[in-house]
C-alpha cells in the first residue's frame, strides 16, 4: 500500500478508498498470420507552416508525415543533418 502497511490479497483498502483486486485468467491470440511489423507506404515532409517539400536541406527543421500499408499515419518533427 501506500503508506507501507501490508495488505492481504483480495482486501479492501487504499487510504480510506475501497477497492478489491479480482483474479482474471489471461488469455491471448497468438499466431494470427499477419505481418506485426509496419511497412511505410509513402514519406512526406513539410516544412513548419505547412507546405510540402521535395528535396530536404541539411540544417532545416521539418515535418515528416509517414503513410503505413495497414492505414496509420504517424508525424514527427525532424532536423535534417
Amino acid at each position: 500500500t501506500i503508506d507501507g502497511t501490508a495488505v492481504a490479497f483480495g482486501q479492501n483498502y487504499c487510504a480510506g478508498f475501497p477497492f478489491q483486486f479480482i483474479d482474471v485468467a489471461t488469455t491471448g491470440i497468438e499466431n494470427l498470420g499477419v505481418e506485426t511489423a509496419k511497412r511505410p507506404l509513402s514519406q512526406t515532409y513539410y516544412t513548419l507552416d505547412g507546405v510540402g517539400v521535395k528535396d530536404v536541406k541539411a540544417g532545416r527543421l521539418y515535418i515528416r508525415r509517414t503513410v503505413y500499408a495497414d492505414g496509420s499515419v504517424t508525424t514527427e518533427k525532424m532536423i535534417v543533418k
